[in-house]
């Protein structure tokens, strides 16, 4: 009896450090389901966020996600742009572009930071998209998962020209 007094208590325990989180993007769904914790890129820094948080609406910045779930499994996302509102236990997100860690492309993730380079700089509104679209490009070339084949640094890859 005492052994199922004791699981329900850490049962109704777990129920109590969760809440639901969804992120939606363009594309698509990318989570739709409970969590532990989140931490994530705003426009001013970095923001964590567990259950019972006060109600919160913030700007997305760019940068890596990173979430608890209830299994104590981790998870990582890139996160690019967009909006987060929390209220009574749930997390909606709004992003222009989120996707696991494990997807990114080194490739890809040097075109486009080649694409910013290349972006117009003639008045100061396009000066602050091209200095925002090269931090972003940066973001992502950091987080591309490195393998022994293919860790490169940002300054060898332009020391390379890929």
């Amino acid at each position: 009896m005492f052994f199922i007094l004791r699981q329900q208590a850490a049962e109704m325990t777990l129920q109590a450090r969760i809440f639901h989180c969804q992120i939606d993007t363009p594309d698509g769904p990318v989570l739709d389901g409970d969590i532990v914790s989140i931490k994530l890129p705003l426009h001013d820094g970095y923001m964590g966020i567990f259950a019972n948080h006060a109600p919160v609406t913030a700007v997305l910045g760019t940068g890596l996600v990173s979430l608890a779930l209830p299994a104590g499994q981790a998870r990582k996302l890139f996160l690019s742009r967009g909006f987060l509102r929390f209220a009574d236990n749930a997390l909606a997100i709004l992003a222009e572009e989120c996707m696991p860690v494990e997807k990114l492309d080194m490739e890809a993730a040097w075109n486009l930071l080649q694409r910013a380079y290349k972006m117009p700089r003639d008045t100061d509104e396009q000066r602050a998209l091209r200095d925002e679209a090269i931090a972003a490009g940066r973001i992502r070339f950091a987080l591309v998962p490195k393998t022994d084949d293919k860790t490169v640094s940002l300054a060898e890859a332009m020391s390379k020209g890929l």
